[in-house]
């Protein structure tokens, strides 16, 4: 990749060097030349940034399928937690009933 990046530079620097020393425009082949390496380059830069970008998507979908499942713990817990506190309510009720009832 990285010679396909020097390569196009050469090409750029010599077209650039003989067009300013016989000020004639680029020829037509040789922009078209320029232009088929420069779409080369890019074709392989977008490559691997698909890839990321791919990569970046699967990892955020297992960190939100994570995350749903320890919120789903969280509430459960939060459910079981509920529970006990009324049951301790309860048993404490009761208790103290039952210390009236003797007391009496």
């Amino acid at each position: 990749m990285r010679t396909l990046l020097v390569h196009i530079l050469c090409i750029t620097l010599s077209e650039v060097m003989l067009s300013t020393a016989d000020l004639s425009p680029l020829s037509q082949d040789r922009l078209e030349k320029l232009s088929a390496a420069g779409e080369r380059y890019v074709n392989e830069e977008i490559k691997p940034a698909l890839l990321g970008v791919k990569q970046v998507k699967e990892t955020m979908e297992k960190k939100e399928e994570r995350h749903m499942h320890l919120m789903d713990a969280l509430r459960h817990s939060n459910y079981k937690k509920k529970g006990a506190k009324q049951l301790a309510r309860e048993t404490e009720q009761k208790l103290k009933e039952a210390e009236r009832q003797r007391e009496d």
